[in-house]
């Protein structure tokens, strides 16, 4: 990948709900960087850091569940990221990953910015994943008292003991409440344990979720006190995440702009579209991606040949390329036009910037992603594939996977490896993500 067009990426499990590529890609735009920012769907850490050094992408943010799974693939860990024991932002430098924590400088942002002085002030965590240990190191440094509670309580006690703040059970939860003056809320999205009506009256309330209506933010609201979802922090961290990618600050004031004015266009609801280069899994994912959503798929290529009664391998050999381009931005446009259906492009489809357009206003588009030796062994000796005809090796393949990388992670929304695993499983990964994500 050319360094000229970087790619950036947030990598979680969910992750379409992330906002963090629209803040990222609008900097990028407004300040003439030729980059692009998407997002990394993983099973594990460890794949996630697999297609960070596969597609050469240079930088991440790392979100839940992978904060601290995360630091067993990373070979240089910095700063304050040693002692919080949790990594959300990486880059890579000629495949060496590097780790730093950048939620801390979101935390203190929203102080900041609320005006909350925490010296001395009884804070409580509740939580025990990376963005909680975030939270308990910055809170401890500023000199707050400092608890953690969990749901799992030796999770709290281990982080407890690292840092040298108190550790409650679950039960006392509500009655600690009572006497705290900052609340952090750190559990994944939907899960409440406060009862807002044992918050203490001047208490400062933060839910560091940002992607729905925080019941919790809500209640302390309708009762006059001071919360705040997670939004100011992920607008922080996300500027603090530049500045280790640039090296420098981005112009926080289109940042924030495109974190608050974000919603999601109807319009992408219409349709699901698969992405990726030949031998990916495309067809195949896309037939039972149809049977769990109900949705009709569309294959490109198929329809193509249906129209003009001959193969692909035929219509490139009788009328070359060019025409077989054309038919497809044609068949891409009238396919993005319709509602429910499952849209699997060929490989080389996203070459064109009015297909990318038309994909990305009209569907959600997933990038399946297979290392050069997957697609090499899946297509090799695969006669129906002109524009690999007579490939013998994988070094070849590799230049070409490589020359269009930065095309499907302009289309994109999430990418998903579809290496070492089954396509049906792989179905039901981008099916859940939908449906976690995107209600109604």
């Amino acid at each position: 990948m050319s360094e000229e067009r970087p790619i950036f990426a947030v990598a979680g499990n969910p992750v379409l709900h992330s906002l963090s590529p629209v803040m990222f890609n609008n900097v990028f735009s407004s300040e003439g960087l030729d980059a692009v920012y998407v997002r990394i769907l993983a099973k594990d850490a460890k794949e996630v850091a697999e297609i960070i050094r596969q597609i050469h992408i240079k930088g991440v943010n790392v979100t839940s569940p992978f904060k601290e799974e995360i630091l067993k693939h990373i070979h240089i860990i910095h700063d304050e990221a040693k002692d919080i024991g949790a990594v959300n932002t990486l880059i890579n430098t000629g495949n060496t990953l590097h780790g730093y924590n950048t939620d801390v400088y979101g935390i203190e942002g929203v102080f900041v910015r609320n005006s909350i002085d925490v010296f001395r002030k009884k804070a409580v965590i509740i939580g025990a994943g990376g963005a909680a240990r975030a939270a308990c190191f910055i809170l401890k440094r500023k000199g707050a008292d400092v608890t953690i509670i969990n749901r799992t309580h030796k999770k709290a006690v281990d982080i407890a003991e690292d840092m040298g703040i108190n550790a409650i059970s679950l039960e006392d939860v509500n009655g600690c409440m009572l006497h705290a003056d900052i609340i952090v809320q750190c559990l994944p999205r939907g899960i409440n344990l406060i009862k807002p009506g044992f918050i203490k009256k001047g208490a400062f309330m933060l839910d560091a979720n940002y992607s729905f209506d925080s019941p919790i933010v809500k209640g302390a609201q309708q009762k006059g006190y001071r919360a705040c979802d997670g939004k100011d922090w992920l607008l922080y961290q996300a500027a603090a995440s530049f500045k280790i990618f640039f090296g420098q600050l981005p112009p926080l004031h289109v940042m924030e702009k495109a974190l608050m004015e974000n919603t999601f266009d109807a319009n992408k609801r219409r349709n699901i579209s698969l992405v990726g280069f030949m031998g990916t899994g495309k067809s195949t994912i896309g037939k039972h991606l149809s049977e769990l959503t109900g949705f009709e798929l569309l294959d490109i290529d198929s329809e193509i040949e249906k129209r003009t009664h001959m193969s692909i391998r035929e219509i490139f050999e009788k009328h070359h390329e060019g025409f077989f381009r054309n038919m497809e931005e044609e068949g891409i446009e009238e396919a993005v036009n319709l509602s429910k259906k499952i849209i699997s492009c060929g490989g080389g489809a996203v070459i064109s910037k009015k297909n990318r357009d038309a994909l990305r206003k009209n569907s959600i588009v997933f990038w399946l992603w297979a290392s050069p030796e997957t697609v090499f062994k899946r297509i090799y000796n695969d006669k129906t594939r002109p524009l690999v005809s007579g490939i013998d090796n994988v070094k070849f393949l590799s230049k070409m996977i490589e020359e269009r990388m930065f095309f499907y992670s302009d289309v994109a929304d999430v990418v998903i490896s579809t290496d070492y695993k089954d396509f049906a499983e792989i179905a039901r990964m981008i099916y859940g993500e939908i449906n976690k994500t995107i209600e109604g």
